[in-house]
């Protein structure tokens, strides 16, 4: 899932823990 992993590092600097939750659950469905 590259893009998904992309898109975290994107907004590492912003709401990470926000997006990394999003990423999760994305990732689980």
């Amino acid at each position: 899932m590259p893009l998904l992993i992309k898109a975290v590092i994107e907004y590492n600097d912003e709401g990470y823990l926000i997006h990394s939750s999003n990423y999760i659950g994305a990732y689980v469905r």
